[in-house]
């Protein structure tokens, strides 16, 4: 009767351990488990942070894409009506008086080229003279 009392001891010894073993690995799995829930949680909070600061800056993109396109047909607006302006002043100039001052403006660094050149020429002749 001794030794099937040892049997049953070494056999609930034996059971005793591998129930401490499986209630060692289920204690691994939950902290396993809680870790990677951690971490789930934690790439969701990088993937809403990152969508919000994409979809403020894609608001600002927008909101830059139409000003500037309000500033561009303003400019265009301005420049329409600076030509419809410009029409109507010159429906009452002749276009002899149009050529005239188109001249006047094109003929202007001629007219300034000549005047240094003739003050040069001078001022050549009057240090001709005193030598």
């Amino acid at each position: 009767m001794d030794e099937q009392l040892k049997y049953y001891k070494r056999i609930d010894g034996s059971i005793n351990s591998q129930i401490n073993n499986v209630s060692e690995n289920i204690q691994k799995v939950k902290l396993n488990i809680n870790m990677e829930h951690k971490k789930k949680m934690e790439m969701t909070k990088n993937i809403n942070e990152i969508k919000n600061k994409y979809s403020k800056t894609l608001k600002q993109k927008q909101l830059v894409n139409e000003k500037s396109s309000h500033f561009v047909k303003n400019a265009i607006g301005k420049t329409e009506l600076s030509k419809e302006v410009n029409k109507e002043k010159c429906k009452d100039i002749s276009k002899e008086t149009r050529y005239k001052n188109t001249n006047q403006i094109f003929n202007a660094p001629k007219a300034e080229d000549n005047n240094i050149k003739k003050n040069n020429e001078d001022a050549q002749m009057s240090k001709e003279a005193r030598i």
